[in-house]
């Protein structure tokens, strides 16, 4: 049997349709009386409130899956999986999209590359998409964490894990990909993550785009946080 879920860490939406799966961003609004359990601590952010008011105002339900400081392990997907089974379990939708925020958007696409046939659309905010960049370039220790494993042994073995290796299956799944990210973010860079999957995934055959917003970098303002264009691709998605 499997490790049973610990419901405190799991938070859902209220119209068992059009489910979004929010990963790292636990942002729920319950109304009085639902029944349904507090969020976690801390979320909502109020970043993130315009996008909460939008989808509520569509009906389009949403749900976060907080595990910390994960980096798409065998481990934290495996954790998701149960997460994903849960939502499903209660009737919320098979084929979710995903939305993932900064390191977010790696343990998103780890778990989307493992369940192509399980993911509506992909969507993300200036996301880490490449173990080897951020990850690897400014938190290799919790990503050694995350994996379980020492430095020698992850250098060996990054790119079996490395979800920009793996995106055949949501390629032929016909999964599209939406990512908003700036030109002058040096965190988390566009060109080592967003446009390495736009180009490697546009060449397997799979429809992506990019919304590159010019001179911006990793940080919080309207271009990533009131972004009409992520937001119609999300409604456009959870209609379909």
């Amino acid at each position: 049997m499997g490790t049973a879920l610990n419901m405190s860490q799991w938070n859902f939406g209220l119209v068992p349709q059009n489910v979004l799966y929010w990963m790292l961003i636990l942002a729920i609004k319950i109304n009085p009386g639902s029944g349904m359990p507090p969020t976690l601590p801390a979320h909502p952010d109020t970043s993130h409130s315009w996008y909460i008011d939008k989808l509520l105002e569509k009906a389009i339900s949403f749900a976060g899956c907080d595990q910390g400081e994960v980096r798409g392990s065998p481990k934290s997907v495996g954790r998701f999986t149960k997460f994903y089974n849960e939502m499903v379990d209660r009737g919320y939708s098979k084929k979710p999209i995903l939305l993932g925020q900064s390191r977010g958007g790696l343990m998103m696409l780890s778990w989307a590359v493992k369940n192509p046939n399980k993911v509506k659309a992909f969507a993300g905010i200036y996301p880490v998409l490449n173990l080897r960049s951020w990850p690897m370039t400014r938190n290799l220790s919790s990503t050694l964490a995350d994996f379980e494993m020492d430095q020698d042994t992850f250098l060996k073995t990054v790119d079996l894990h490395n979800p920009i290796h793996q995106l055949e299956g949501l390629a032929q799944a016909k999964v599209p990909l939406f990512m908003v990210h700036g030109d002058s973010d040096r965190i988390v860079p566009l060109e080592d993550n967003t446009e390495i999957v736009i180009n490697r995934y546009t060449k397997l055959g799979g429809g992506a785009e990019v919304k590159v917003v010019p001179g911006k970098g990793h940080q919080v303002g309207d271009d990533f946080f009131k972004s009409k264009e992520l937001m119609e691709f999300i409604i456009q998605h959870s209609t379909n």
